[in-house]
C-alpha cells in the first residue's frame, strides 16, 4: 500500500498542476462515456434494428372507402334531417325543453316556407317571444342546439328595462330544416 501511495505521489509531482487537471478531465470524460454515451448508443442501435425490422414487414394494402353513387350520398345526407310529419313531436320536445330550462313559451309564430327550387328540405321558421332570466335562456339555447342538430338559431333579440330587472324580454328566431315528404 505504501508503494502505491509513493507511486501516486511521484506521478503527481512529475505531472504538475496542469497535468493533474488534464488527467482528472480525462478520467471524467471516460466515466461520462461509460455512463451516458454507451447506453445512448445501445438504445440507438436497438431503434435502428426495430426500424429495419418494420421496413422489412410487408406493407398493408389500404382499402379505399366504398364509393357511393351520387344518389346514395344525397339520400344519406337527407336522411339526417327529421321528416316533416314529425314536426308536432319535435315542437312538443322543444316546449318541454323550454320548461325544463325555466322558460315558459306561451305563444310563438310558426311558419312553414316552401322552397321554390323544389329542394327536398323544408324551412320551418319559429319565432318565440319570451320573458326569461339570463341563465334559463342560456341553458335553453345550449340544450336546444345539442338536442336538435337541424334547428338553427337565426336571430336573438334581448331587451331589459333596467339593471335591477332579473328577467329580460327575449325574442328567439329559429329555423328548423325538415325533410320533405317525397324524400
Amino acid at each position: 500500500m505504501t508503494q502505491l501511495l509513493r507511486t501516486i505521489d511521484t506521478l503527481r509531482f512529475w505531472l504538475g498542476t496542469a497535468g493533474q487537471v488534464g488527467l482528472l478531465l480525462m478520467i471524467l470524460l471516460m466515466l461520462f462515456g461509460l455512463l451516458v454515451m454507451l447506453p445512448a448508443q445501445q438504445k440507438l442501435q436497438t431503434l435502428r434494428e426495430q426500424l429495419e425490422w418494420m421496413q422489412a414487414q410487408p406493407k398493408a394494402q389500404a382499402r379505399p372507402a366504398p364509393v357511393l353513387a351520387e344518389s346514395q350520398q344525397l339520400q344519406q345526407f337527407y336522411a339526417q334531417f327529421p321528416p316533416q310529419d314529425s314536426l308536432s313531436e319535435l315542437l312538443r320536445a322543444l316546449h318541454k325543453l323550454a320548461q325544463e330550462s325555466g322558460m315558459n313559451l306561451v305563444m310563438g309564430d310558426y311558419k312553414l316556407s316552401h322552397q321554390r327550387d323544389n329542394t327536398a328540405l323544408q324551412r320551418y321558421e319559429i319565432t318565440l317571444p319570451v320573458k326569461a332570466r339570463y341563465g334559463a335562456l342560456r341553458a335553453f339555447i345550449a340544450q336546444a342546439a345539442l338536442r336538435f342538430p337541424t334547428l338553427g338559431l337565426s336571430d336573438i333579440s334581448i331587451k331589459r328595462d333596467g339593471i335591477q330587472d332579473d328577467e329580460a324580454e327575449v325574442k328567439l328566431s329559429y329555423v328548423w330544416l325538415l325533410r320533405g315528404e317525397g324524400t
